[in-house]
């Protein structure tokens, strides 16, 4: 039985986030191409122009107009990550018969919370980055793990927020790195994908870009999403199992540092 965290290295988490990515793959798979089917079909409806030859232009006019649709767009996806953290969560305790319809109910009934999570992160990250750079790419790390927090811990917004802090507070550089490395590195194989999809648009003379352009955009962002929730899921289980530790006190620094306000 596993009795100090810190001893486990980084690069084992990340071993793990991988593993149970490839074994949660299949179920997040579908539910990531209905999230990014669902913001393509938002963000051409309110923010974008379609050409069949040059694909999708965002339209600052169009996105004007509809400014009051940009929390609608925000907020799927807030719904789809807690309904995937709750399916990668069955998956890592190898749960059998799992089903879709437990964790479409849940998301239903904090949804709300969630909504209040996304403005609230929003206004911190921005203000964040408006005011200092530092401060925003903090803040951008620490709240990777607020949904978790909402959706297994059962926490308000407010709660969830602090409760984050705590987590990831004095584990920043290790949240970053188990985040970040394979991050980089599959977006690193992405960014050559898109490089030969792009070679290939142009030598195959494809007159329908637009169909083109979404397919890819789909199946890249589709794969990108079920990596991210993975390593998200298993750095938090890690940074819980830390907090837990009676050896282990969280650093509560920053919350103090807030109760100015």
């Amino acid at each position: 039985m596993e009795t100090a965290v810190e001893q486990r290295s980084i690069f084992s988490v990340i071993v793990e986030g991988i593993s149970l990515w490839l074994r949660s793959f299949p179920r997040l798979l579908f539910l990531a191409v209905i999230l990014v089917g669902l913001t393509t079909l938002f963000a051409i409806i309110f923010f974008a122009e379609v050409d069949p030859t040059a694909g999708l232009i965002v339209s600052f006019d169009k996105a004007d107009q509809h400014w009051w649709a940009l929390p609608f767009y925000f907020i799927i996806p807030y719904m789809f990550f807690a309904i995937m953290f709750h399916q990668v969560n069955r998956v890592a305790h190898r749960e059998k018969n799992i089903t879709m319809k437990a964790s479409f109910v849940c998301p239903a009934d904090i949804f709300l919370t969630l909504l209040m999570a996304m403005i609230f992160s929003a206004l911190v990250i921005v203000a964040s980055f408006i005011f200092f750079v530092i401060p925003g790419i903090i803040f951008t790390v620490i709240l990777q793990f607020y949904i978790p927090v909402i959706v297994f811990e059962k926490r308000k917004w407010y709660e969830g927020f602090w409760r984050t802090c705590d987590l990831v507070w004095g584990r920043w550089w290790r949240s970053t790195l188990v985040l970040f490395i394979p991050l980089f590195i599959f977006l690193t194989i992405i960014y050559w994908l898109h490089r030969w999809a792009h070679d290939f648009l142009i030598t195959s003379h494809i007159t329908n870009v637009l169909a083109y352009q979404l397919t890819v955009h789909t199946i890249l962002s589709s794969v990108y999403i079920t990596l991210i929730i993975s390593m998200i899921y298993v750095q938090y289980c890690d940074l819980v199992k830390h907090a837990n530790d009676p050896d282990a006190p969280i650093d509560r620094s920053l919350k103090k540092l807030f109760s100015v306000w």
